[in-house]
């Protein structure tokens, strides 16, 4: 049974793997196999994005998450990177559609990204509403096929 239900072209999951894996430019089945190689390569990611120029002291915009996004995924999937075609559920619970997710990003960037970015928060709470408030909007946006949590 497959994590989420789709909807679309890019619904293919790789033979073999009893609709558990995304079809992927490594032919990898296992699911665990492929969960351990998206860590690992998140981990990378993180470590090259904290290495870098500092992104606490500046606003993000969704074109930036978009790259980060392709460059972690971008040797597994054909569409790391790219706004998802598809339209997902899980456990009942329907992500935006598809078709709305451009107006989706542009209301993204300046209801949270604009205003959440740079995070200065002056207390903890602050802090916490800023996070979750970007977190729980970009999640309900999901604009990626995979790898939006």
């Amino acid at each position: 049974m497959s994590r989420y239900r789709v909807l679309g072209s890019d619904a293919d999951c790789e033979p073999g793997s009893n609709g558990l894996v995304l079809k992927n430019k490594r032919g990898i089945v296992d699911p665990q196999e492929m969960a351990d190689l998206e860590q690992e390569l998140l981990f990378e990611l993180y470590k090259e994005i904290v290495e870098g120029p500092l992104i606490k002291s500046r606003r993000l915009h969704i074109a930036e998450i978009t790259e980060w996004h392709r460059r972690w995924l971008g040797n597994l999937y054909f569409w790391a990177g790219k706004e998802r075609t598809v339209n997902l559920t899980k456990g009942g619970f329907a992500f935006a559609s598809a078709h709305v997710l451009p107006e989706l990003r542009e209301s993204f960037q300046a209801q949270q990204l604009d205003r959440f970015t740079p995070c200065k928060p002056t207390n903890v709470e602050e802090l916490i509403h800023a996070l979750g408030s970007v977190h729980v909007e970009f999640i309900l946006m999901h604009p990626f096929r995979e790898g939006n949590g």
